[in-house]
């Protein structure tokens, strides 16, 4: 299921860069150790860019109506960063000032990492899952991961940060990290579709 995943969602088409990325800093002496080792490191980073250059190629028509589920093409972001500068300012706030704490950049980096939080939410994992009636469980009493995992999942992470010392740890602390990042850049997030890396 988790190779198929790489191949039908667009999650992994955020994750995998920066999970590449995370594998090389944490195992690089080892994809230098010898000539052969990077060779393969080069073919398979050339075989990843083509992959995706091809796929959204491929698929540039398609990705057009899926632009509005995203944080970055959202309608009234504009409108409303204005609207806060111009509250700001009649309350007595200099115009300058207004703008460093009302912008797209502030803006689209709250909304980032208000969802990306909330992916790691124990309600949404646990409990309640997303909106979607496709993928919401919570009728059932069911989230994401059933609560009776619950008790594997704390000793589970404990062990990993307590090793994080240990390269395999530490790449499994990279990759449940950026494995919510698919949640981070969507408009109605959590989403149960986006989580199923982590």
């Amino acid at each position: 299921f988790f190779i198929i995943s790489f191949c039908i969602y667009n999650t992994p088409l955020f994750i995998i860069p920066p999970l590449v990325l995370w594998t090389f800093l944490i195992y690089r002496k080892e994809f230098f150790i010898s000539r052969k080792n990077r060779v393969l490191s080069l073919a398979f980073f050339v075989l990843l860019i083509l992959g995706w250059a091809g796929y959204f190629y491929l698929v540039r028509e398609g990705n057009r109506g899926r632009a509005d589920v995203t944080i970055f093409n959202q309608i009234g972001i504009i409108e409303r960063i204005n609207h806060n500068i111009f509250y700001l300012c009649r309350k007595g706030f200099p115009i300058k000032l207004a703008r460093i704490f009302f912008n797209k950049v502030v803006f689209l980096a709250r909304a980032f990492f208000k969802n990306y939080l909330a992916a790691f939410d124990p309600k949404f994992i646990f409990f309640v899952s997303d909106d979607n009636p496709w993928h919401n469980l919570s009728h059932l009493g069911f989230g994401n991961l059933l609560p009776v995992f619950l008790p594997f999942v704390i000793p589970g992470l404990w062990e990993v940060i307590k090793n994080r010392q240990k390269k395999q740890f530490l790449w499994l602390i990279g990759f449940f990290l950026i494995s919510a990042m698919g949640n981070g850049i969507t408009v109605d997030s959590p989403i149960s579709v986006s989580y199923t890396h982590l």
